[in-house]
């Protein structure tokens, strides 16, 4: 009895209970375009109870459109539509300005700027990023883009009548300023993704608080917030300040956060699991734990489901070995088993725990 106990209650289906779960997991995440680093990060993503969400390029599409301008050519502080840009001619010495600033850029707004300016760049010497904008320097004149927030911190003076229609515009605020003088403005504006709204009420089905972090603008940053449903919204942040929040909400829950820019890199690795979504900087992807190569809410339900999924099977695979252990340990002390019986048993249990996972289903692509 006691060599037959010993032989049928080897602990190998136990072992091999998680691991063969998460290898699987990943595996079909990965046929999903979702890039999954480390197996613990599916077991992290299923316990958490915050999700962090940045804006620009994760819930919209990340090609923002400028919809008004000003610049100190026009008589009054009037942000007008981009419908009226034919009839007001904008600086063309500003147009290259913004084309040397942002030629190298990946952000979105930069790109968009670009596309505004459609110059050639100007001579710009010393070109460099800053915390929310872009530097350079032209025949001794310092010149600065950025948002409206970089500005006021970089000491711009912005007229009172432009900043407070800037502040109220439900869009992302950019600036362009010569000598700390502001010389133009936009206000762009992102379209959401589709199916959003269904994600985030399906975290909140999942009983995840959601929140909106993001360096745009309270008022832009509020809209999305009531389209979309989210529970919370900060907006007019710094990399930092983001890396504080995830990090105090860390502290007390495991969290998610979801993001695609270089100002969301830190962030990202603060949080119980980063996630970061293609098309964005790559020292944002660099640091994430799951890489989402197609976004869309589609994605990142499937990731969700996904990681519940794995950790259902997880259990049942746990809980089918430390059953039939028991059961069989059981049996050969009452004499009910032999050695040989023990032997070709004991294998069985590792092969019943491969076989739960290969068909109970974790990630299923084209499931939504």
């Amino acid at each position: 009895a006691g060599v037959s106990v010993l032989v049928i209650a080897c602990p190998c289906a136990l072992g091999l209970a998680a691991p063969i779960a998460f290898s699987l997991a990943a595996r079909r995440a990965l046929a999903e375009g979702l890039f999954i680093r480390g197996s613990d990060t599916i077991e992290r993503l299923s316990e958490a109870r915050t999700i962090f969400l940045d804006k620009t390029g994760t819930l919209t599409h990340g090609q923002p459109r400028i919809i008004k301008l000003w610049h100190d050519s026009l008589p009054a502080f009037e942000l007008l539509p981009m419908e009226a840009r034919d009839a007001v001619s904008f600086p063309q010495a500003h147009a290259e300005i913004i084309a040397a600033l942002e030629t190298e850029t990946r952000h979105p707004y930069g790109r968009e700027l670009l596309s505004f300016a459609g110059c050639p760049p100007a001579n710009c010497s010393s070109v460099h990023s800053i915390d929310g904008g872009i530097k350079g320097n032209l025949c001794g004149q310092s010149w600065l883009i950025g948002s409206l927030q970089t500005l006021v911190r970089s000491g711009v003076h912005i007229p009172t009548e432009l900043r407070s229609a800037l502040e109220t515009e439900q869009g992302s605020a950019v600036c362009l300023a010569q000598d700390r003088e502001c010389v133009a403005a936009f206000v762009l504006r992102d379209t959401v993704r589709a199916g959003m709204r269904d994600f985030i009420a399906s975290c909140h089905r999942r009983g995840l608080k959601t929140v909106l972090i993001s360096g745009d603008n309270s008022a832009a940053t509020a809209a999305v917030r009531s389209e979309l449903g989210i529970d919370e919204a900060h907006g007019d942040l710094r990399p930092e300040e983001k890396c504080r929040i995830v990090e105090e909400a860390t502290r007390v829950a495991p969290t998610v956060m979801v993001g695609d820019g270089a100002n969301d890199a830190a962030a990202l690795k603060t949080a119980s699991v980063g996630v970061g979504v293609s098309g964005g900087a790559e020292i944002c992807l660099s640091v994430a734990d799951v890489f989402v190569a197609c976004p869309s809410s589609a994605s990142f339900l499937r990731l969700f489901d996904g990681a519940a999924r794995t950790m259902r099977v997880i259990r049942v695979n746990l809980g089918f070995s430390a059953a039939y252990n028991l059961i069989g340990a059981s049996a050969a002390l009452a004499g009910l088993v032999n050695p040989l019986l023990a032997a070709v048993l004991m294998p069985l249990s590792s092969l019943t725990v491969v076989g739960l996972s290969l068909i109970f289903v974790s990630f299923n692509k084209g499931e939504r």
